[in-house]
């Protein structure tokens, strides 16, 4: 009886809805979105948190970005294209470093200076090293005398060593000491002196005269052997010669009536032969000469360069010089003597009775690179020309014609056989995101900012210098003669309760609520680099602003 009332009193509580008996509900995780940045920040490495699992902000080469954040609780991810003037490391775009492989602003080292694709090298200007430099990671650049004692050679201010092609004072060596980037070559003082150029104690340069040894004389700057001449050019039975040797002089004489003495040189030395006379002549004066009824000339007649003799019936007649131009010329018509005179063509001179070459060598501008010039050498003429960059100049090296090549200075280009004045931008003309100068000769203008908004930029139009004031426009200042990427704020600065925007280089970023409109994210500048901030609302965050905010 118990059991049916316990059992029907449960029935009746069930009936009126006084206990519920329900299963426990399964329970799914919540996925959450966690963004380091609280948004897309490029700027910035960030990170984003979901489902356990962790995503990194990353590059892609040196310019683009992949950048992780959260959309209403998804993961969501976008590529991004650093703007001019960045490069993308470690996951966030930064500005495009400079750098410099000497370490700054070091005249006895060599360096070169990079920014992005830009890079300078470190060059001289006669004396002067332009060195360039990093400064407020821009480039740099300052014309820096090179120390006494020192000279400026490939972009270093070095010792100034004095350097000897022949090692010392040899007579046998036409050397030349270059010192101070400027070259001294032997020369001879007289017939029998060099005047040697040498090096002292491998820093100075000294010179002195040294006299040649007995035997010796000076040509082209070294003593020489004394060479053994012949005016009649060898064993000429016809022509009475003289050989020299040095302070020597041989002269050819008469045996007897048939017979001559004759001098002439063999491998430097004076030898000499006994010479007959053929039937019909007879030695006379140091030489053959025709005494038979018939006219007969030496040099088959009217030849101006040949000394020749005519000869009639015992008497003789010898070419000779009229005057320094002019040959005294006999030969032979009708088998009677006669006589002309022959003028001797330009370049050639009369020289004991005929005419011979006379070698001369003049430079109209003396090795002078600044003027078009050219050298005359006997009938042949050289004009200095341009090669390349460089200019050509050609010189006397006494009766040689010699050339050297040389490179125009910094400011100058080669134009018309002579280095002119040009103009030459660094930078490569009207670009007002690169430092440059421009050189007009040896003066400089530099690219610098106006103010900060503003670069006066100098760029070349034809051979002269022009200039431009660009405005660097939102994101990006003048620094350094240069706009680079900067950062500007349209609402001064974190000001929750302005709606603003932040500008770098070019890209803009604005002020936005989230966290279901309790949260701004502010953006404002730090330097040349754009932050963002966080900030919780007390009101509500309304298109960009706070309505009220804890300062």
């Amino acid at each position: 009886m118990r059991a049916i009332i316990l059992f029907s009193m449960l029935i009746l509580l069930l009936g009126l809805g006084c206990v519920t008996i329900t299963q426990p509900e399964s329970r799914e995780e919540v996925i959450k979105c966690n963004d380091s940045e609280e948004g897309v920040n490029i700027y910035n490495p960030g990170y984003v948190a979901y489902n356990r699992l962790t995503y990194v902000d990353s590059c892609q080469g040196t310019s683009r970005l992949t950048e992780y954040y959260c959309d209403k609780g998804e993961l969501k991810s976008g590529v991004y294209d650093c703007p001019s003037g960045y490069v993308c490391r470690e996951g966030a775009c930064v500005v495009v470093p400079c750098e410099d492989s000497d370490n700054g602003n070091n005249i006895s080292q060599k360096g070169t200076t990079t920014k992005g694709n830009v890079s300078y090298a470190d060059y001289c200007i006669d004396k002067n090293v332009v060195e360039y430099y990093c400064a407020n990671n821009e480039i740099n650049s300052v014309v820096v005398p090179c120390p006494s004692g020192t000279v400026c050679s490939d972009g270093v201010c070095t010792v100034s060593l004095c350097e000897d092609t022949e090692s010392g004072r040899d007579v046998s060596i036409a050397g030349t000491v270059t010192k101070d980037n400027k070259s001294y070559t032997d020369y001879c003082f007289d017939i029998n002196t060099v005047f040697e150029y040498y090096c002292k104690n491998d820093t100075e340069l000294a010179s002195t005269t040294i006299p040649c040894s007995s035997g010796y004389t000076c040509n082209g700057g070294v003593c020489v052997v004394v060479p053994c001449s012949d005016t009649d050019a060898g064993q000429d039975r016809y022509t009475r010669g003289t050989v020299t040797k040095g302070t020597l002089s041989y002269s050819d004489y008469c045996v007897n009536a048939h017979q001559v003495y004759e001098y002439y040189c063999s491998d430097n030395s004076v030898y000499w032969n006994y010479l007959d006379c053929p039937s019909g002549y007879t030695c006379s004066d140091g030489r053959c000469i025709y005494t038979g009824p018939e006219c007969r000339d030496s040099d088959n007649g009217g030849d101006k360069y040949i000394k020749g003799t005519t000869a009639k019936d015992g008497l003789t007649y010898t070419d000779y010089c009229a005057d320094s131009t002019t040959v005294g010329e006999y030969y032979c018509s009708d088998d009677e003597i006669s006589r002309e005179f022959l003028t001797c063509p330009p370049g050639y001179s009369c020289s004991d009775g005929r005419c011979v070459s006379v070698t001369t060598c003049s430079d109209s501008d003396g090795v002078n690179i600044y003027t078009y010039g050219h050298v005359t050498r006997d009938s042949s003429t050289y004009y200095d020309y341009c090669s390349g960059t460089q200019v050509m100049e050609y010189w006397c090296d006494g009766t040689n014609v010699r050339s050297t090549a040389y490179d125009c200075p910094t400011g100058y280009e080669c134009s018309g056989g002579r280095c002119v004045a040009g103009c030459r931008d660094t930078d490569g003309g009207d670009n007002p995101s690169t430092y440059g100068s421009v050189w007009i000769g040896d003066t400089a203008y530099g690219d610098r900012c106006s103010d900060s908004d503003h670069v006066l930029e100098y760029y070349c139009s034809g051979n002269t210098a022009a200039s431009h004031t660009w405005e660097c426009g939102f994101g990006y200042v003048c620094s350094s003669g240069a706009c680079v990427a900067g950062c500007e704020e349209t609402d001064g600065g974190n000001a929750p309760g302005i709606k603003g925007s932040a500008g770098k280089g070019g890209r803009s970023y604005k002020d936005y609520c989230a966290g279901g409109n309790a949260t701004l994210i502010e953006y404002y500048c730090t330097g040349y680099d754009v932050n963002n901030e966080s900030i919780n609302c007390l009101g509500t965050c309304h298109d960009g602003w706070c309505t009220s905010w804890i300062s």
